[in-house]
């Protein structure tokens, strides 16, 4: 049986990718890591804090937007670069194996980890998102629906109380991200949301998995 902690995860960034569409580099103005076990238990911070983006010192007002984080409030804040390495040294200095990684939309927060440390490809990710896809529509075919499968999204399923205006920011994200994962565990086991993540984020098929029914389905209605 898979006892591993799991590591729920939320980055801020001044773009979507590490290397934006023109060609600039983007960086992390944000980073949340807080460790729980697969029961919903609170166990410690691996990271929890603002962070100077690498590559162009700007954030583009559309971002400034979403977040509410400014230049300002990031400039004199320890280097996104040195954030992301402490992550992986501490993950490796406090406990004995690499966590699980959760995120809402895994495929961005591991391909952000992946650039700044390859050490990302050896952990194994579970994706909300994907979880939230698959128990809504049986298959990943509303892959780019519109607000169909964010964390709002994710919440309600689970009658998790969601507020908009404090979303995207990374502590925040990171504790309704641990909220829903719990309630997904609870419902699949961990090594069906495992799969489920893997499939999605490797565009894998797969097939409608076969859920016991018992007191989780309550939370749907």
């Amino acid at each position: 049986m898979d006892e591993r902690l799991l590591a729920v995860v939320d980055i801020e960034t001044t773009g979507f990718k590490p290397l934006g569409k023109n060609g600039e580099y983007c960086g992390i103005t944000e980073i949340t890591g807080l460790l729980y076990t697969q029961e919903g238990y609170y166990a410690w911070a691996i990271k929890n804090t603002l962070t100077r983006p690498s590559g162009d010192e700007m954030i583009p007002k559309e971002i400034e937007k979403l977040t509410g984080i400014t230049w300002d409030m990031v400039k004199y804040k320890p280097k996104d670069t040195n954030v992301v390495s402490d992550f992986v040294r501490d993950c490796e200095e406090r406990i004995e194996e690499f966590p699980i990684i959760v995120a809402h939309n895994a495929s961005f927060e591991k391909e952000w980890l992946e650039w700044y440390n390859y050490k990302f490809k050896d952990y194994d990710y579970i994706d909300t998102m994907a979880l939230t896809m698959y128990h809504k529509d049986g298959s990943f075919k509303k892959k780019y629906v519109k607000n169909h499968h964010k964390l709002q999204q994710a919440c309600e399923l689970f009658n998790i109380k969601y507020e908009p205006d404090k979303a995207h920011r990374a502590e925040y994200d990171v504790i309704k991200t641990a909220e829903v994962v719990k309630n997904f565990i609870r419902l699949y086991g961990v090594d069906k949301c495992l799969k489920i993540s893997y499939a999605y984020m490797n565009n894998k098929p797969i097939k409608k998995l076969n859920v016991k029914e018992q007191e989780s389905w309550d939370l749907f209605g």
